[in-house]
């Protein structure tokens, strides 16, 4: 019995390290964009997670950036986001704005997540105009996180309710979008309720550690950021796994060349 068992436990880590390299080969590396510094973390808490996190371009030259967060945990959860990934990918060529994205991705998968009693939190980001414009709509999840030029870190509010929650017309109906034009300089950051978790927020809480750590590193790059944050939350968990899946990005207007920063 106790053979069996030790057996089978061995097949089933086995099995899980699978399934940890193929989703960590699914994590896209950061694109190379010319108007946009991008530098994105996906990093599961357990062999596998459900977190998203994606880049990829729309036939008319734009670029999607993709969070998001099922509600579940380990192959559950990763069972979900696989199909959510290539709904989004293929879907994704076709649409134009993040909300028209959104609503298609919900109407391809609103009835799997009900026959789950599931959902999908989403955060999707449209750099367009050659960088100089950038769309957003967020199905449920966390609001993302505007470091203007010379301004302190703004959470940017939108109405939105998550993948799997509402039909069609209703779900697109409650969708907000929202379009800004950056300055060169302008950083934005987006993350998973993970980060939340990890930083132990409170609901109501005054301050909010996330808003507090980016106006300390308001004029670090991308790439900066993440590091900066990855000690940040690394050091109090001291070795420990993380409680929850940890996925951010950060991204960065490129600056201008000739310093005046308005272009």
């Amino acid at each position: 019995m106790e053979t069996s068992l030790l057996v089978f436990a061995q097949r089933v880590k086995k099995e899980l390290d699978i399934a940890r390299k193929i989703q960590s080969r699914l994590i896209p590396a950061d694109p190379e964009l010319p108007e946009w510094r991008v530098k994105g973390i996906c990093r599961p808490a357990g062999e596998i997670g459900g977190d998203y996190l994606d880049y990829f371009p729309n036939q008319f030259g734009d670029w999607f950036l993709v969070i998001a967060d099922a509600c579940n945990k380990g192959i559950p959860a990763a069972l979900t986001m696989n199909g959510f990934r290539a709904t989004m990918r293929a879907e994704g060529w076709k649409q134009s704005s993040p909300k028209k994205l959104l609503a298609a991705a919900n109407a391809l998968m609103e009835a799997d997540l009900n026959q789950d009693h599931s959902f999908i939190t989403c955060l999707c980001i449209m750099l367009s105009d050659h960088g100089r414009a950038l769309s957003f709509a967020r199905a449920g999840h966390p609001s993302p996180i505007r470091i203007g030029v010379g301004c302190a870190p703004q959470v940017l509010k939108s109405r939105g309710i998550a993948i799997g929650l509402q039909t069609g017309s209703k779900f697109e109906e409650m969708l907000e979008e929202v379009t800004l034009c950056p300055r060169n300089g302008d950083k934005f950051f987006a993350y998973t309720d993970g980060l939340e978790d990890i930083l132990n927020i409170e609901s109501g809480a005054c301050r909010n550690p996330i808003v507090s750590f980016l106006s300390r590193n308001r004029f670090m790059r991308p790439n900066e950021i993440s590091e900066n944050l990855l000690s940040y939350i690394d050091s109090p968990l001291n070795g420990e796994q993380n409680p929850d899946d940890l996925t951010f990005f950060a991204i960065e207007r490129r600056p201008d060349e000739s310093g005046d920063g308005k272009k």
